[in-house]
């Protein structure tokens, strides 16, 4: 609440960055508190708010939040031929893939569409795709988005792989999932919206890589814990300790959630109905099992 009186946001700004020599203070939340009040005061919008907001905690973000799941990760291997290539970019409908040797934690490099429509409709024999890989770029998973968009420029490129501590690879990160960061999910004419939270007459839908923060916002509610996961399909490892089958279901601080889709690594889809609240001398929910 702005107090009556109090100097405008710019003149209060001059002051912190006076303040700055005085001594080491908490900046971003300075910084973010500016933000906040002028928005409050109509000097910014909540579109510039929200950008603004992001850049602060640009530098905090880590490449594992962001990136593609190696599990989720579109690949093809060094030895497929170029016809094979283009239809796996065409089904996948991604234009730069990494090319993997034997097993995925070999990534040899990536390939891109311009490099294979080079030698679309010419005569066989084309070039075997180990000949026209480009270097593949390895970043650690835990490496600031700041760091990585800092590189992504220095190096002129647009794909990363990420590698945990061990040099496997995790992940994969491109320059648009940085970008999203700052500004927001970038659409174009080929995406396909799929909504992470779907109602349904038996119970809200949700996709298993929505994330925790997310799922609290649209239900209304604050889940306890301290978390070692931060989406709802690692709720779902969290609480039943294996990877679950569909149909399996437990209750959850109120919430009774029941696992819709998952294959042998993953959980893809979930349904959560909301419980009638425990009778006053019940005991508290956490987690049970059906």
């Amino acid at each position: 609440m702005l107090l009556k009186g109090a100097p405008p946001l710019w003149e209060r700004a001059l002051g912190w960055l006076r303040e700055r020599s005085r001594g080491r203070r908490d900046l971003v939340k300075e910084m973010e508190d500016l933000i906040e009040e002028g928005t409050a005061e109509g000097v910014l919008n909540e579109d510039e708010e929200e950008m603004l907001l992001s850049v602060l905690s640009f530098r905090k973000t880590r490449v594992r939040e962001v990136m593609v799941p190696r599990t989720e990760m579109a690949t093809v291997e060094v030895d497929e031929p170029l016809e094979e290539l283009v239809r796996t970019m065409v089904e996948e409908g991604h234009s730069r893939l990494p090319v993997y040797e034997e097993v995925v934690d070999h990534v040899v490099g990536f390939v891109t569409a311009r490099d294979v429509l080079r030698f679309w409709g010419s005569p066989p024999p084309h070039p075997p795709l180990g000949e026209i890989v480009r270097p593949a770029y390895f970043v650690p998973e835990t490496m600031s988005l700041e760091s990585l968009l800092r590189e992504f420029r220095r190096r002129k490129a647009h794909m990363a792989i990420a590698v945990d501590e061990y040099g496997g690879v995790s992940g994969l990160v491109t320059l648009e999932d940085v970008l999203e960061e700052i500004v927001g999910d970038i659409h174009d004419e080929y995406d396909e919206d799929a909504p992470a939270f779907r109602e349904a007459p038996d119970g809200l839908r949700v996709d298993a890589r929505a994330d925790i923060e997310r799922l609290e916002e649209h239900l209304g509610l604050e889940l306890d814990g301290d978390r070692g996961y931060e989406t709802v399909g690692g709720l779902v490892f969290h609480a039943l300790g294996h990877v679950p089958k569909p149909g399996e279901s437990f209750r959850y601080q109120g919430l009774e959630v029941t696992v819709v889709d998952a294959d042998k690594r993953r959980v893809k889809e979930v349904k959560i109905r909301r419980l009638a609240p425990p009778e006053p001398h019940g005991d508290r929910e956490d987690p049970v099992r059906s």
